[in-house]
């Protein structure tokens, strides 16, 4: 049986541009598009409740969503999220924000990641701002009915939360 050449990798030259090369992308991240889930000027609520958003996947943008179906057969990568609220009287403003996931999404489904988030005090116009990081992501599989929301949490009704921001892909 005849063997196969070896593979020889392209002579490349220090700070000189190749023309070919090896790919670095792992394959796990081949074929992705972003996706961004966002609401902005959301009205605080003192009991839990689903958020409305907008689904940005790679540039088409859709509102009005309170639940993100995971494709069947992909995985849904939660890299990063984050929060700001914004005090619109002379009352301090906290808020929770919740990624749930479940098979019908409600704002007490289960917990996949958390976020809080205030302003430092009680002057109307002062803003809070947090961030989470998942650099190795929260991996969602798709099954074809999980359904990721995003429940939110005031502690007065006057808390105006200037954006949310779940980054995905």
């Amino acid at each position: 049986t005849a063997q196969a050449p070896p593979i020889v990798p392209p002579i490349l030259t220090k700070g000189t541009q190749g023309s070919t090369g090896f790919s670095v992308q792992e394959l796990k991240d081949a074929g992705r598009n972003y996706i961004v889930l966002y609401a902005q000027l959301i009205t605080g609520v003192t009991t839990e409740a689903l958020a409305t958003f907008t689904k940005n996947v790679a540039g088409t943008a859709t509102t009005g969503q309170t639940a993100y179906t995971v494709t069947n057969g992909k995985t849904f990568r939660i890299e990063a999220i984050s929060v700001a609220i914004k005090n619109t009287t002379t009352v301090a403003n906290s808020c929770t924000y919740n990624v749930r996931a479940a098979a019908s999404v409600a704002a007490n489904s289960p917990l996949v990641a958390s976020l809080g988030c205030s302003s430092v005090g009680a002057v109307a116009g002062q803003q809070g701002f947090a961030s989470l990081s998942l650099p190795d992501g929260i991996e969602i599989a798709g099954n074809g009915s999980i359904q990721l929301g995003v429940s939110h949490l005031e502690n007065v009704t006057t808390a105006s939360i200037s954006s949310f921001t779940l980054i995905g892909y």
